[in-house]
């Protein structure tokens, strides 16, 4: 008959875990094995080494009668690895009762007992290392590396006493291979292996069970406060640097504490306090000096722009003791606008070379005998030619000896100018236009200007105006050289003054310095060029100052000219 073919539906389909060369599913619980009589060999144990000697197990017939067993002793009670080991077998010694052993042959009471007590007081020692500390540093999950060593921190009384345990096993086995071990009257030979695999555990658990909870509670105070260190001190200290302040942040509150820092903190304060100052005031009258165009008092603040350069200079440096850099650029910034307003109207320097013998001198003396007297003297010394003398007093009209007035001034108007001069000048002045002296050959044209001050209201405003403007028409309308000498009343970069070198088409000679050409008023530190000279078409050589007259701190100008060079 033919064998029916198996067929697999649905449900009879083979699960993931089937293996098909075995036959049969393949799981990780383990399967009960039943043990073979045959001998059982060491699994460390290699084929090639040669077998222990294990004694033929003593097969007796008969049975003892049932008897109630006796309470296990300490060398026999059996150990928890038997029961682990076959656990197919434990309800069976649940439900029948053992046999009753034969009597056996103790051993030496005196090496027992020597062995039982080094353990138990070895078992003293150790139980809080082994009980407590194990289980507070597995209930956190830790690193293993970690965990190993935090343990062998905490316990190193295991590592001292493993030594010792070793001996005492050694000691025990040696023991148990003199005595013979016991014959068990209706035991099985599956039942007589399990002697045989105690003796040859590496650490014997009965010496450690024996401790009593009497013993434990008897153990010393320092071991039983004994602190467990969950965390290690490089994860604590860690810990407390995240949470707590930094050393940077501790030693910044340390040193504000400090008289040092107190002093630096005072110090920090009054710079910013002086550079907020300074920089308010710096930027309020910049702001005011673009207004020049509309009068006073506007151009009298546009006068003074050095001044407001100086203090955004001094609040930038404030703001950069400060450590205020935003601060910092912003008062850079408003000197850095009052310069590029400032240097462009300074105009150029003498050019240097052989001193010429055309001297133009200009000088307003402010109705101050004294002081024209000493315009004349310096006249001499510097061998100048023409003179030009703004406010003069009644006594010109009685020069020294050698000078001729050659335009005699109208002492009505303020405005009025008289000329001096030794040498081949001549006055060339229109009624109601500005004062204007020439060569005898007509190569050179100087004109001299006094606009009337700007603080005079509408009217003299005007007048002022007018004046300038005239000038500048004459100067741009000359072909040859010219020069533009007077007392303007105003800074050479206020917006009148740019007008002015526009439409006359002249350039500003720089005299007496870096800051211009004389001084009117003065605070002190710098003072303010009223007193200008404008050229074109000629070359300046030399420009000389005088002393300082008595009338408000003008000083002469003294221009020395000569005709430009065919290569320029």
């Amino acid at each position: 008959m033919a064998k029916p073919i198996l067929r697999l539906g649905p449900l009879d389909e083979l699960d993931d875990e089937y293996d098909p060369l075995l036959g049969r599913s393949v799981r990780d619980e383990p399967m009960p094995v039943a043990q073979s009589s045959a001998v059982q060999l060491d699994p460390d144990q290699s084929v090639f080494d040669e077998p222990m000697p294990v004694a033929e197990p003593v097969r007796v017939e008969e049975t003892a009668p049932l008897t109630k067993p006796k309470p296990a002793a300490e060398t026999n009670q059996p150990s928890l690895l038997d029961w682990m080991e076959s656990p197919a077998e434990t309800p069976a010694i649940a439900q029948e009762p053992e046999p009753e052993p034969e009597p056996e042959t103790e051993p030496e009471p005196e090496l027992e007992s020597k062995l039982e007590s080094e353990l138990v007081a070895e078992g003293k020692h150790d139980a809080t290392a082994l009980n407590e500390p194990v289980e507070a540093v597995l209930e956190e999950p830790v690193a293993p590396s970690e965990a190993k060593s935090n343990f062998d921190d905490q316990t190193p009384a295991i590592s001292d006493t493993a030594p010792m345990v070793d001996e005492a096993v050694q000691a025990a086995e040696i023991e148990a291979q003199e005595i013979p071990a016991p014959v068990w009257a209706d035991t099985t030979p599956d039942q007589q292996a399990a002697p045989e695999l105690e003796q040859e555990a590496d650490i014997a658990p009965e010496p450690v069970a024996s401790v009593d909870a009497e013993t434990m509670d008897e153990l010393p105070p320092a071991l039983e406060a004994a602190p467990v260190a969950t965390t290690s001190a490089p994860a604590a200290q860690r810990i407390e640097r995240t949470t707590g302040p930094s050393r940077a942040a501790q030693r910044r509150a340390n040193m504000k504490r400090s008289p040092i820092g107190r002093r630096k903190a005072l110090q920090k304060l009054a710079a910013t306090v002086a550079g907020t100052t300074l920089f308010a005031l710096a930027l309020f009258f910049t702001m005011l000096s673009f207004l020049a165009p509309l009068g006073y008092p506007f151009d009298a603040v546009s006068s003074y722009r050095w001044y407001w350069t100086l203090l955004a200079l001094a609040a930038g440096i404030s703001w950069a003791i400060g450590r205020g850099r935003n601060m910092m650029i912003a008062s850079a910034l408003v000197g850095l606008i009052n310069l590029m307003v400032i240097v462009p109207s300074l105009g150029a320097g003498p050019k240097g070379g052989q001193i010429s013998n055309a001297v133009v001198a200009w000088a307003n003396v402010a109705g101050d005998d004294k002081a024209l007297e000493k315009v004349l003297g310096e006249a001499e010394r510097q061998k100048a030619g023409l003179i030009l003398v703004a406010k003069a007093p009644q006594s010109i009209l009685t020069p020294p000896q050698g000078w001729n007035v050659i335009e005699r001034p109208n002492f009505a108007d303020p405005t009025s100018i008289a000329v001096l001069s030794r040498g081949r000048w001549q006055s060339s002045t229109i009624p109601g236009e500005p004062t204007i002296a020439r060569t005898a050959a007509g190569d050179l044209t100087i004109i001299a200007t006094l606009p009337p001050p700007s603080k005079g209201g509408k009217e003299v405003g005007a007048a002022r105006e007018s004046q300038l403007n005239r000038a500048a028409v004459r100067a741009g309308d000359q072909e040859g050289p010219v020069a533009v000498l007077g007392d303007f009343g105003v800074a050479p970069w206020d917006g009148a003054m740019s007008q002015f070198r526009k439409y006359g088409n002249v350039t500003r000679v720089r005299c007496g310095g870096f800051m211009g050409t004389t001084v009117s008023q003065a605070f002190g530190l710098i003072g303010v060029a009223h007193d200008h000279a404008y050229v074109r078409d000629v070359k300046v050589t030399h420009c000389r100052l005088g002393g300082p007259l008595n009338s408000g701190g003008h000083r002469a100008i003294y221009l020395y000219l000569a005709p430009l060079d065919p290569a320029q």
